[in-house]
């Protein structure tokens, strides 16, 4: 219970949120003492000791359109209490300032006077989601509760574009970009499915190695800005929609390695197109925008580039150039691309692509919604389509976000490649 209220109490203390309404503690908000507080939450959750979570914390969005001052806040926020049962508990509303959209954050406790422990199990599904929708209509709300529905995050799925923080709820946004991109993606490793989610600016974090979340499995979602840095509060891969755990995904990189086969023939076929073209970068990024090819140039912390991982958008797979074979090694493609020979980059800010003109680079990201010229040799290209991420540009330099370990890569390279060995695939041809 103390880190709930210190999360709300340290929102308050920055200016970011403030105590809008206080419940059931013998005084109004504004004289009221966070030890106080703490006080009436515990003098309750320690009447059942037998309970490992007593704590109640839910946080209600609107969106910008809708016009709410104080008191409709609190009588919204009332309304809810009272819908969910929670009505004769304890509660403070908290009005948080931190995002784009207005919301709040509702802190009680679910242990009832004599020890009872209130039923909370899939309270946001069922009765929470019921009461939201009461309230959207008699208050006249754009629809909350369908917001947040299992039925509309399938029907009315988020359009896989790079997400601005603000925009949509959090949870919302995470959990229909994630969503289509494990049911979609055929990807082999976190990193991998990182790609993906990197380019619609979401990232999932495993924990440093010695980490407690890295120690118990555990996997947080979080969104990033412009500049790759995280913004806003991670979110439990237990509490998005489908659950996209690690264990589960874990099962769906095993059950996509069966299929990668025809998906790594259709990459190579194309980067194949692609050199022949000349090895022209402006030709070469033309071919691979048009079927939905990115080419990604992983860095360590010190900025030297170890690998690349390839995206086709067009396909929806990700590979490793060591998946690939020795002919689509990295340095092939930085050669194309004029990155320095040294391959020691200045500081280079994730997620930044190379569509500025840096070290020599001049790398455009244009769309390209048109019929392409003709190839070299009187070949049209295809159209392109406008398959996801076909706004960012073709090539790019990632930063290493899931802290780099160049023995751990080293392995999962060797047993890739001991992997297709087994397969009889002919490496380098």
């Amino acid at each position: 219970m103390s880190s709930t209220l210190n999360y709300n109490e340290k929102k308050v203390d920055a200016s970011a949120a403030k105590l809008l309404f206080a419940s059931g503690f013998g005084t109004d908000a504004a004289h009221l003492s966070a030890q106080r507080k703490l006080e009436v939450f515990r003098k309750l959750s320690r009447q059942n000791t037998r309970s490992k979570a007593s704590v109640m914390h839910v946080s209600l969005n609107f969106i910008k359109e809708d016009t709410l001052d104080s008191t409709k806040l609190i009588q919204i926020t009332g309304d809810y209490m009272r819908g969910i049962g929670f009505d004769k508990q304890p509660y403070l509303v908290y009005q948080h300032f931190d995002a784009g959209h207005p919301h709040v954050h509702l802190v009680s406790v679910a242990i009832e006077e004599g020890g009872r422990r209130m039923p909370t199990q899939r309270l946001g599904w069922e009765a929470s989601l019921a009461v939201a929708r009461v309230i959207d209509q008699f208050y006249g709300l754009h629809p909350m509760g369908d917001r947040h529905s299992r039925q509309n995050i399938q029907l009315e799925r988020v359009p896989l574009h790079r997400i601005r923080y603000g925009e949509m709820s959090t949870w919302m946004a995470i959990s229909s970009v994630v969503s289509q991109v494990e049911k979609s993606y055929n990807t082999g490793s976190l990193p991998q499915f990182n790609a993906v989610l990197n380019q619609f600016g979401i990232m999932a974090d495993a924990g440093r190695p010695g980490s407690r979340l890295h120690a118990n499995r555990g996997l947080i979602y979080y969104l990033l800005d412009e500049q790759g840095k995280r913004v806003g509060k991670a979110i439990k891969s237990s509490n998005i929609f489908g659950s996209p755990t690690l264990k589960l995904l874990e099962r769906r990189f095993a059950v996509n390695e069966m299929s990668r086969g025809a998906l790594r023939m259709r990459l190579r076929y194309h980067l194949d197109k692609a050199l022949i073209s000349g090895a022209n970068q402006a030709e070469m990024e033309t071919r691979l925008r048009a079927q939905g090819i990115r080419i990604v140039f992983n860095t360590n912390p010190e900025g030297k580039v170890f690998g690349a991982t390839f995206i086709d958008n067009g396909a929806r797979s990700v590979f490793n150039d060591w998946e690939l074979g020795k002919k689509y090694h990295y340095e092939t493609f930085l050669s194309i691309a004029r990155v320095p020979d040294n391959n020691m980059l200045g500081p280079v800010l994730p997620n930044i692509g190379l569509s500025q003109e840096a070290n020599g680079l001049q790398l455009t990201c244009s769309d390209q919604t048109k019929d392409a010229a003709e190839a070299p040799g009187g070949e049209p290209q295809e159209e392109s389509r406008l398959y996801p991420g076909n706004e960012l540009p073709v090539f790019e330099i990632l930063r290493d976000h899931l802290y780099y370990d160049k023995d751990r890569y080293r392995q999962q390279r060797a047993l890739s490649k001991r992997k297709q060995q087994r397969k009889g695939l002919e490496l380098g041809l």
